[in-house]
């Protein structure tokens, strides 16, 4: 379900750091969760596509900078959180 609705968001966010800031905001809201390894990796790959998105599309280097900021601010949230135990997971 994230890559369906990540994806297609992403999309439309080709050279728009608006939609890509409101994708993030969606993507470190879901890094915070105490979630499972599989999840949390499919979160890190979806920032990766949005920061090679953000570089080809985004014109202005002060933006590209502001992004690459909040891409940094989300991979913190996402290694500070712990995951899901194997234990936890089949629960």
């Amino acid at each position: 379900m994230l890559a369906e609705s990540i994806d297609q968001m992403r999309v439309s966010a080709t050279g728009s750091t608006s939609i890509m800031a409101r994708i993030l905001s969606g993507l470190e809201t879901l890094a915070a969760l105490k979630i499972s390894r599989r999840r949390r990796r499919a979160i890190h790959d979806q920032l990766q596509w949005l920061a090679e998105l953000a570089g080809r599309t985004i014109e202005s280097k002060h933006d590209r900078d502001q992004l690459a900021r909040r891409l940094t601010d989300v991979r913190k949230v996402l290694k500070a959180r712990p995951s899901l135990s194997v234990e936890e997971e089949q629960e």
